[in-house]
């Protein structure tokens, strides 16, 4: 899970930045679901594949539902042989079988200095394709298995992993939901707010969100979806009332709120459990903690794309804070669309 504080500073967790040449970056959170085949290239000795099979492991855990082949070399082949994680394995001829590299949906290449293969891989209009062009930064000091591991680990940074999982029905409903109060799933920056909770210490002043609100119409052009239960009705209608453009106020059953989520590009909301069902879809979210009540280390969401703006005090975060937060998701979701 990557949380990104904001309160003395950003404080960004550790890593290694990867450059992905994609031939068709379309993997802008894709859900894994739409993952069924997987081929992993890699030409290497014996010894490079005892390093690397960790990080074929963690992929496959990641990707559980999906199936993964190996392009490799003898005898590093032979090691792949019987294990769990490995549906088949293909040596270098198998690029000359008529649309072999069609049938998968995701093909890593690590060993990208192979310029027949791109050519082919290229070619053949895959889905989702990385390639890697150098696979050691050798000013990076880690071993060679965690390289691999931190490599794979930025490779499914890209795709998301639902806990709760939409149906197609639903979301159906919810794009019709959308489309019926005007909103374009597809070209709207639809943002969810949730400016309520069921503990009363964790609701941040709703007069912030609504300048929150106001500044991401007036900045980005962004669609304010207004989360309300039936608790939070007088806060909703104070916020709804008070926002240059009007928003769309939810108060449907929980689980098109979950189908909605799905559909939105950010969900700003306080330390509650819509955040938490936000993750469950794989939405990125700008949460808002009240450190003496809770601590995003403890109670953030399960999801990679989160920012955590956290002080000691509710009243101590400013509008400033969050919209600094709200920076972070958009600025990258702008770059994987520059990319596509």
């Amino acid at each position: 899970m990557e949380n990104l504080f904001l309160e003395c500073g950003w404080k960004w967790t550790s890593g290694i930045s990867h450059k992905l040449e994609e031939n068709r970056p379309t993997a802008n959170r894709t859900d894994i679901g739409t993952i069924k085949e997987i081929l992993v290239i890699f030409f290497c000795g014996i010894g490079d594949m005892v390093v690397f099979i960790p990080a074929l492991e963690a992929l496959s855990s990641f990707f559980c539902k999906s199936r993964i082949s190996v392009m490799t070399s003898p005898p590093a082949n032979q090691l792949l042989n019987n294990h769990p994680c490995v549906k088949s394995t293909f040596s270098l001829d198998a690029i000359h079988q008529s649309d072999f590299f069609r049938k998968f949906d995701l093909i890593i290449n690590l060993s990208g200095h192979k310029d027949e293969i791109n050519r082919i891989l290229r070619a053949a209009n895959v889905k989702h394709l990385i390639i890697k062009d150098q696979l050691f930064d050798k000013k990076c000091p880690l071993h060679a298995s965690k390289y691999h591991l931190e490599l794979i680990k930025g490779i499914t940074a890209s795709f998301y992993k639902p806990i709760v999982y939409v149906t197609g029905e639903e979301r159906r409903a919810a794009r019709k939901y959308l489309i019926g109060k005007r909103l374009n799933p597809e070209m709207d920056l639809i943002i969810a707010i949730h400016a309520g909770s069921s503990n009363p210490g964790k609701v941040w002043d709703w007069k912030r969100f609504r300048n929150v609100c106001n500044l991401l119409i007036r900045n980005y052009g962004a669609k304010i979806l207004l989360l309300s239960g039936p608790s939070e009705q007088e806060i909703s209608e104070k916020i709804a009332e008070s926002i240059v453009n009007q928003p769309v106020v939810v108060q449907e059953p929980l689980r098109l709120i979950a189908a909605l989520l799905e559909q939105c590009k950010l969900l700003i909301t306080n330390d509650s459990g819509v955040m938490h069902l936000a993750a469950a879809v794989g939405t990125p979210i700008v949460s808002i903690f009240n450190s003496s009540l809770s601590q995003p280390e403890i109670w953030g969401p399960l999801v990679d794309n989160h920012v955590a703006i956290c002080k000691k005090t509710l009243d101590a975060i400013r509008v400033e804070d969050v919209m600094r937060g709200v920076k972070l998701p958009l600025s990258r979701m702008h770059k994987l669309e520059d990319r596509s």
